[in-house]
Parts: C-alpha cells; sequence; structure tokens
C-alpha cells in the first residue's frame, strides 16, 4: 500500500516540476519578445554618432557569439554599451558608427559595417540620420 502512495506523490512531483519548467519558458519568451519589439520600437527615431571598442571579451557568453564593449557620446553625455557579435573582427580604439534612440541613448545599436576611419572626431556632435 505504501508503495502506491509513493509513486503517485513521484508522478505528482514530475508534474509539478514540468509545469513550473512550462511556465518560466513561456514567462522568459515574452519578456525576451517584449525587450526586442521595445528596442525595435525605440530604434525608429535615431540619430548616429561614432563609438570607439573600449574593451572585449574573447569568450562567448550566454548568448551566442562575442561582447565588445563600446563607448559613446549623446546628449553630451556618456554611454557604454556591451554589444553581441558572431566574430571580432577590430581592436580597442577602432571606431564605428552607432545609431541610439532619441527618446532613450542607452537604447541603441552599433553599425557594424561603417567603421569610422582617418581623423573623425570621437565624442562628435551627433548627425540626425
Amino acid at each position: 500500500m505504501g508503495k502506491g502512495k509513493s509513486k503517485k506523490k513521484d508522478k505528482k512531483k514530475i508534474d509539478i516540476d514540468k509545469l513550473l519548467t512550462i511556465v518560466f519558458i513561456t514567462v522568459l519568451s515574452v519578456l525576451l519578445s517584449f525587450s526586442y519589439c521595445h528596442k525595435k520600437e525605440m530604434l525608429k527615431d535615431t540619430k548616429t554618432t561614432t563609438c570607439i571598442v573600449v574593451g572585449f571579451n574573447d569568450e562567448p557568453g550566454i548568448r551566442s557569439g562575442y561582447q565588445i564593449n563600446v563607448c559613446y557620446y549623446a546628449n553630451e553625455k556618456e554611454y557604454y554599451h556591451r554589444a553581441s557579435v558572431s566574430s571580432i573582427k577590430c581592436k580597442i580604439g577602432d571606431k564605428f558608427r552607432i545609431k541610439y534612440s532619441i527618446k532613450d541613448p542607452t537604447i541603441c545599436e552599433v553599425l557594424w559595417d561603417e567603421q569610422v576611419l582617418g581623423e573623425e572626431v570621437y565624442g562628435e556632435k551627433e548627425n540626425k540620420q
């Protein structure tokens, strides 16, 4: 008799674990989706400036790829951003264009295909995109 109740408790525990896992994955998916949509919406009205690579982590993180730290000026304030890339094709001191939200300059996107060469000054005045 004791064995039957033990099996039922084990089955209930497994069912609860499965349910909690499903709830966790669902909540995580909704949050990630909301975050992506929010960023996309905020980047509809942007300005661009120059950012400079200030560091990187060459070990893959939780996300696929590598983490590159950049610094940029917007609205006379300095901001730092960690960008994920699939491979590291830059070095500390390299400059790139970055677009940022006019409403919230912390929301930004580095334009990796627009490397800044020559004498363009880091921290320049923002230009409307």
